[in-house]
């Protein structure tokens, strides 16, 4: 039963370094955990006559922040030996000298033998997303015992919490939407359920995280709601504005169409630069959206009102004003803020080389709208330079969306100093590897054509582009209700209910709280205890779920209950899928891993489709 989360090889000798020396805890570590324990043995009820009591104190060597209990055979003896083990990196990492921390941490343990919890069903019968809720319920409730333990003790709930936030500080914890592959919940919903006098916070944290994860899986809807939730709470969150102006303005660039981007007339933009942590489907109808639009505007205006440092937050509203709703290039407003961010992208450290580049290339776009096809160039080579060790490491991949804007750029820049040959070059070269699907291919292929015929040349036809393999799906963790409502991974029951009215409500498996409400009106059922779990899809009223492929203008395809196998089979080709049960063991779906989709077929036809986030094994 482990407190604290369990690292893999990888990742420690990232963190500590390959080889570092392993060092058992010091003497004034050793002691205070057994002071610790004594005084919380005070205030601590007797465990099970199972086993023997008081529990020993065991320490080891790993540089891994962990702690656990367990039960050791004795032999000879019907009684099993209670141990409390304490690795150094748990001291060094997360204790720190802070005996309310070790406190949060032996209370934990010793409230798993309190309540027998080695004496309960392994639930082995179970599946695998069954099994992890059952254990993750286990840690709350060994949470809410070491709390009452470490309080009647008299020490710092407060000071304890810092066991949590140390983890989430290292970067050792995972948004809570991926839950479903852990057996252990994330430490921000672990805080959510403890600091109740500050549950708006945590609760908050969990909503940017779970909306940072939205992000990078290109949902922009699910997390346009997450960072509008943040900015409910804490409206002096700069970054969750940041981010919700992002998430909004791809919704709204999400949805133009061919003749939209040609009326603009400007180079190939790349989106994606975004905040991963707060340090301070699409849309329904294609076209332009201004609403959309003005909304992304707002929240990236206010962001810089409460910090005009930010550098993706002031890049993503120079694009914004790039694609105005009238149709104009408002170039006035657009360059000053591409520009600034350029110039202030080599030096913010948070940045990674991706993301400068992709304000560099777009800052380049704007100059070459206005004619400064010079001082472009300069911004599109300092683009390459921030890209060359990320291309290179991704050898044999398909190439980034900022490596084909660059060609395309690139072009531009030619183009606007006579060298039309040269410009077809380019874009030759990027019809060849982008993608046909994309809006911009066919922007290029136009321009392509044009430069081609002024330099003497004849190009090819359209159809002797051979169309490379369609880019990747993005990860579902959300499906979309009508009136631009979703439904959420890791959102909470009781939000769920307020949103779609009276349910059934329906017990998982025996000996747990682990619950199914159904709506079946709406065609829809959520698994869950407190949060989702998973998303269920059933029946003729069910809502569609929209897969879209990555990257910007991409297709999309639409899984809908009811839809023939082969359809499925269509919509769904080359995607990776196994055979496995998801909550009732006698059903089995075919799950996409990877997409966090399962399907279930029955005579041919799409009986039911579930959204959730499985564990490796079955």
């Amino acid at each position: 039963m482990l407190l604290l989360l369990i690292m893999t090889a990888a990742l420690v000798a990232t963190l500590l370094g390959a080889g570092q020396a392993r060092a058992e805890p010091s003497s004034l570590d050793r002691t205070m955990a057994t002071s610790v324990l004594r005084r919380l043995l005070v205030v601590c009820p007797r465990g099970p006559d199972s086993m023997t009591w008081p529990p020993e104190l065991e320490f080891g060597a790993s540089p891994l922040p962990n702690c656990y209990a367990t039960l050791r055979e004795i032999e000879g003896s019907p009684q099993k030996k209670a141990v409390i083990v304490l690795e150094e990196g748990e001291f060094t990492r997360v204790v720190r000298g802070s005996a309310s921390v070790l406190a949060l941490d032996v209370g934990h343990e010793l409230a798993h033998f309190v309540l027998n919890h080695f004496a309960l069903p392994d639930f082995e019968s179970e599946t695998a997303l069954v099994k992890r809720a059952a254990e993750r319920e286990l840690e709350y409730a060994a949470d809410r015992k070491g709390v009452e333990l470490l309080l009647a003790a008299g020490y710092s709930f407060k000071e304890s919490l810092k066991a949590f936030s140390r983890l989430i500080e290292m970067d050792l914890d995972f948004p809570p939407a991926l839950a479903g592959r852990a057996d252990h919940p994330a430490c921000s919903s672990r805080l959510a359920r403890l600091a109740k006098d500050q549950e708006s916070f945590w609760d908050s944290m969990s909503a940017f995280r779970n909306g940072s994860l939205f992000l990078a899986a290109e949902q922009y809807t699910p997390a346009a709601a997450c960072f509008a939730g943040v900015t409910r709470d804490f409206p002096l969150c700069c970054e969750a504005w940041a981010n919700l102006g992002y998430a909004r303005l791809m919704q709204y660039l999400e949805a133009l169409r061919d003749e939209d981007l040609r009326r603009w007339d400007v180079g190939h933009l790349v989106c994606g630069a975004y905040y991963e942590r707060p340090d301070s489907m699409i849309a329904r109808v294609r076209g332009v959206h201004g609403e959309l639009w003005a909304q992304a505007v707002e929240a990236l205006a206010a962001s810089l009102r409460l910090e005009p440092e930010l550098v993706m937050a002031r890049a993503n509203l120079g694009i914004a004003w790039l694609v105005h709703p009238s149709g104009e290039k408002r170039l006035d407003a657009a360059v000053p803020l591409l520009r600034e961010a350029a110039s202030r992208a080599g030096s913010d450290r948070s940045l990674r080389p991706r993301a400068r580049a992709s304000v560099l290339i777009n800052a380049a776009a704007a100059l070459l709208a206005q004619g400064c096809g010079k001082e472009a160039a300069a911004y599109l080579d300092r683009a390459e330079g921030a890209l060359r060790e990320e291309r290179d490491a991704r050898a044999g991949s398909p190439p980034l969306v900022d490596d084909l804007a660059l060609l395309f750029n690139r072009a531009l820049v030619l183009e606007s100093g006579g060298a039309q040959g040269e410009a077809a070059q380019y874009l030759e070269r990027y019809l060849e590897l982008g993608e046909r699907g994309s809006s911009w291919w066919s922007l290029a292929y136009d321009r392509y054509v044009k430069d081609s015929r002024a330099a003497g040349a004849a190009p090819r036809a359209r159809g002797s582009f051979v169309p490379r393999d369609a880019p990747g799906m993005r990860a579902a963790y959300a499906v979309e209700l009508p009136g631009g409502r979703s439904l959420m991974l890791s959102q909470r029951l009781s939000d769920v209910k307020a949103m779609l009215g009276p349910c059934e409500t329906l017990p998982v498996a025996v000996g747990m709280t682990m619950k199914r409400l159904v709506w079946p009106r709406a065609g829809i059922e959520v698994v869950g205890i407190d949060d989702v779990l998973a998303l269920c899809l059933k029946g003729e009223a069910a809502p569609s779920l929209a897969m879209r492929r990555r990257g910007a203008g991409a297709g999309a395809v639409c899984l809908k209950v009811g839809m023939k196998k082969e359809e499925l089979d269509s919509a769904m080709e080359g995607q990776d899928v196994d055979d496995r049960p998801l909550v009732d063991r006698a059903k089995t779906y075919g799950f996409y891993r990877g997409l966090g989709v399962a399907v279930r077929v029955e005579g041919g036809v799409v009986t039911e489709i579930v959204v959730a986030q499985v564990p490796a094994g079955r």
